[in-house]
């Protein structure tokens, strides 16, 4: 029972965060930069950010946080910051791209005057188009 009420917490602190975050977004606190397609912009706040946590969990667990320590997370924020400049410009680029995907998607989807019917085929018709019509003639008489 004690597993499940600290999933739940866990999950009902994430969703606090997540509402928290994007009421700071919409009154204008908290804003997407251009820092966050470069990773050379992002790298040095990750670093901060992650350096800062560290040495608060090492005197939490009552250790102390060492060079070589300090050397990991900023290697760490660096390849972070990589993949998430990455994954930003993938989501620019999806995004510039969804405005020309639905003009071809309205296109398509708009009737269209053209001579070619659009109402399927009768069956029958179909039926001899794709097996041919030998295979549906009356066998040779036996003599």
């Amino acid at each position: 029972m004690l597993p499940a009420l600290e999933c739940s917490l866990a999950l009902l602190a994430a969703i606090c965060l997540i509402c928290l975050r994007e009421t700071l977004l919409k009154a204008r606190i908290l804003m997407h930069t251009a820092a966050e397609r470069s990773g050379i912009a992002l790298w040095p706040r990750l670093a901060l950010s992650q350096i800062v946590l560290f040495s608060a969990m090492e005197r939490a667990e009552g250790g102390h946080a060492g060079a070589l320590g300090v050397l990991m997370q900023m290697i760490v924020a660096l390849f972070v910051a990589y993949v998430l400049s990455l994954f930003a410009r993938l989501l620019i680029a999806c995004a510039q791209n969804a405005h020309l995907a639905s003009r071809y998607l309205q296109r398509l989807l708009q009737s269209v005057s053209s001579f070619v019917s659009r109402r399927p085929a009768p069956i029958a018709y179909a039926l001899a188009v794709h097996a041919g019509t030998s295979r549906f003639q009356r066998p040779p008489p036996q003599a």
